[in-house]
């Protein structure tokens, strides 16, 4: 089945803590935590300016 969700952008990025310890690392392996470490732009891969 395939579905589709409905996300209010504004209000998730007021309510995740993606940033919280051990998040990110639960998510995607260990080289893509790396290059996320590594960007010039901090969150870019994420489409969020932060906090």
């Amino acid at each position: 089945m395939i579905g589709n969700d409905i996300v209010d952008l504004t209000q998730a990025k007021q309510e995740s803590n993606w940033q919280r310890k051990g998040f990110l690392h639960k998510l995607f392996t260990l080289m893509s935590n790396s290059l996320f470490r590594r960007q010039a732009i901090p969150n870019a891969w994420f489409g969020c300016s932060g906090a």
